[in-house]
């Protein structure tokens, strides 16, 4: 049964597809009811997002480079530690390992804390993008009297003109060219007193 009406559907479909309706030569005259937006297209060629991934790029190559030098210098670090063991008491040795632990931890969580703000300053600066993306999108919709925008990845096959990612993209380019994304210093916040 179930195969049957499934058939059935897709041969109307087919069929109206095939013969066209009045609804889709509506559309395809530019009084369409429905449109499409390509978003992957918007957040990967918008100048704004194109700006942000630069940012976000140039800021996580610093941070893996600090984070390379910082590497090295516990290596250093914990190379003498061990080359004084011979002449330290071994409860002054153990004092240091554990001042040399602390202090490597707490810059540790430092370079945890950057990274987690560049992936946090990431989502803000492009929830800006998003939000400016929507309300244009709103606005064409409104002007062209779009009851119903699709993510394009939902259909396999549209016509161009109900297609206004063009159109959203040069608008959002126009009134957003870049945003900037601020820098994680990886200082913890202070915490807020009650």
């Amino acid at each position: 049964m179930n195969a049957r009406v499934i058939a059935a559907f897709c041969a109307v479909l087919i069929a109206v597809l095939v013969t066209g309706s009045p609804n889709l030569a509506t559309a395809q005259q530019g009084k369409s009811s429905v449109a499409f937006v390509n978003i992957k297209r918007i957040l990967n060629e918008s100048q704004a997002a194109v700006s942000i991934r630069r940012q976000v790029a140039k800021m996580s190559r610093s941070l893996a480079s600090d984070f390379k030098r910082a590497q090295q210098k516990w290596r250093k670090e914990r190379k003498n530690l061990v080359s004084q063991r011979p002449i330290l008491s071994p409860e002054r040795f153990a004092q240091r390992v554990k001042e040399f632990e602390r202090r490597v931890k707490s810059e540790q969580a430092t370079f945890r804390r950057r990274r987690d703000g560049i992936d946090k300053n990431l989502q803000g600066a492009m929830a800006k993008v998003q939000g400016v993306f929507a309300e244009i999108a709103k606005a064409i919709a409104k002007r062209k009297s779009i009851s119903v925008l699709f993510k394009r990845s939902s259909a396999v096959l549209i016509a161009p003109t109900l297609d206004i990612t063009p159109e959203v993209l040069k608008r959002l380019n126009k009134r957003l060219p870049s945003v900037v994304v601020p820098l994680s210093t990886g200082k913890p916040k202070p915490r807020k007193r009650n």
